[in-house]
Parts: C-alpha cells; sequence; structure tokens
C-alpha cells in the first residue's frame, strides 16, 4: 500500500488484516477490512471508474448554500491534512459560518465586541472565466484577500485501476511459500509435544 499509494493515510495503510495458519488450522487469510457503510473506496481503485460520493460531499451540499451543483469536494493547502484528505474540524468551522442562512454570499461571523477586521466572512462561487476553473467555499478575515477553503467539482472524479489485490497476492505466495512452509514445519517439529 505504501508503494502503491503516494500520502496514503493511516486507514489505507490500515485496509487489510490477516489471520495466521496454526497447526490446527493451517490456513492463512488476508482480507480487506470491512466499512461499516457505503461502497469501500478502494474498491474503485482495484477496479478502476468513478468513484461514489463521499458523506462529507453529501453534507456540504445540504448544510452549505452554493449556487451549482456539488458532486466532488476537494480541500485546499488550507483545509487538507497529511495525506490531503479534507479535516472534519475545517468542514465544521464553514459550516457553523455559514450557519442556517441559504445565500451564497458573504456571511460575517464575528464575537461579540470583536473588531471589524477580526471578522470572518464565508461565501461560495461557482467557477468560470476570471476566477477558478472550479468553484469553491472561500473565506475572508477582515480587509484581506479570499481564501480558497475547498474546490467545489459537479463531477465525481474518476480514479483509474492502480493496483490488482488477488494477482499480487498470487505472487507473493508463489515466491514465498515453499520457504515459509519449510521454515514453519521446522519450528511446528521443534515446539512439537510428542508423546
Amino acid at each position: 500500500m505504501q508503494r502503491t499509494f503516494d500520502n496514503a493515510n493511516a486507514y489505507t495503510l490500515n485496509a487489510f488484516f490477516h489471520t495466521r495458519a496454526t497447526k490446527k488450522n493451517p490456513i492463512a487469510i488476508v482480507q480487506r477490512k470491512d466499512k461499516p457503510s457505503g461502497r469501500h473506496y478502494l474498491e474503485v481503485q482495484e477496479s478502476g471508474g468513478q468513484r461514489p460520493q463521499k458523506a462529507v460531499e453529501k453534507l456540504i451540499d445540504m448544510r452549505v448554500p452554493y449556487p451549482g451543483i456539488v458532486r466532488a469536494v476537494l480541500p485546499t493547502s488550507r483545509t487538507g491534512g497529511k495525506a490531503n484528505n479534507i479535516l472534519m474540524s475545517q468542514v465544521n468551522k464553514v459550516i457553523g459560518g455559514f450557519g442556517s442562512g441559504s445565500a451564497p454570499v458573504a456571511f460575517t461571523r464575528s464575537k461579540k465586541g470583536a473588531s471589524a477586521s477580526k471578522a470572518i466572512r464565508y461565501f461560495t462561487a461557482e467557477g468560470g472565466q476570471g476566477r477558478s476553473k472550479t468553484g469553491g467555499i472561500y473565506r475572508v478575515t477582515g480587509n484581506g484577500k479570499p481564501q480558497k477553503l475547498f474546490h467545489i467539482l459537479d463531477y465525481l472524479p474518476i480514479y483509474r485501476k492502480k493496483y490488482d489485490f488477488q494477482p499480487l497476492m498470487k505472487r507473493f505466495a508463489g515466491k514465498h511459500l515453499d520457504k515459509m512452509i519449510k521454515k514453519n514445519i521446522a519450528k511446528a517439529m521443534r515446539t512439537a509435544k510428542l508423546r
């Protein structure tokens, strides 16, 4: 997984589990963990094709007023984590910033007694000429320049086939199985309780 994916997050690196073979049950299993809800994103990476909409994208579509279509949401360098994944803390700030408003225009959020220079405004804008090619969610602090927090796409990304789990496991087994069997039979004989 480390070789296949760039900056893979912890969930991707720990997506598989294995059950060791024992003397009583000489079968080892390597299997992908089940995801509680929705289609596992690694299925798309394995077969290629369009990925499903993420829960966070559905949440932003419902809670953030945006004039266009929200299919996919991508973080910018301001809102992406170590593996460039969406940070929920940033999403919650944006949703809180818009409050219950329904207009995709600037909304001011400031604490009581705060000066105008410390006020935070959030707004959304569609992509197009003179702006970024993608739509987005923006933040402005005081009289500063707008900072793009999230890119909004009106389509779902299509992934190319990136890894093929079954052939990879078969190649690994073919390369290492004989050596591992001999090693573990020798260990079993050393630890056997002979009568």
